[in-house]
């Protein structure tokens, strides 16, 4: 079960970078439409450049809506796989048994210390265990 999920994951991650690249490509077709119309200010020209920017703008809102849309979708579905993965990792029986390790630290400044050695942070030679 895992493994079907962790492969609708690669699908759908490969699925969502293709929209990704598509909303790239609409974006800046669009950055260069409207760059070809950044000269045009005032008057009657600096009107229909303002215009077909505005038109530019508005189809680029119509193209990328639904491609949003999908995108979302698709994130929904990977943080719900993720949920099921790791509820499922649960049940697996492969939980890592901590083993207590008694970790040699400084009394003063509580760094890592080796044993016969003065600290390293403050020239203590005092030292403490602790469990990691």
């Amino acid at each position: 079960m895992l493994s079907r999920l962790n492969n609708r994951k690669k699908e759908l991650s490969i699925e969502k970078r293709s929209i990704n690249e598509e909303i790239r490509q609409i974006r800046t077709g669009a950055r260069q439409a409207r760059a070809n119309l950044s000269g045009f200010r005032g008057g009657t020209m600096g009107k229909i450049a303002t215009y077909q920017r505005a038109g530019i703008t508005s189809s680029t809102e119509n193209k990328l809506s639904p491609l949003e849309s999908q995108k979302g979708r698709i994130e929904y579905e990977l943080i719900k796989i993720d949920q099921q993965i790791n509820r499922l990792s649960g049940f697996m029986g492969d939980d890592v048994v901590y083993t207590e390790i008694k970790v040699l630290r400084c009394s003063y400044c509580g760094r890592r210390v080796i044993t016969g050695e003065v600290c390293p942070g403050c020239g203590s030679d005092k030292t403490t265990y602790e469990l990691s």
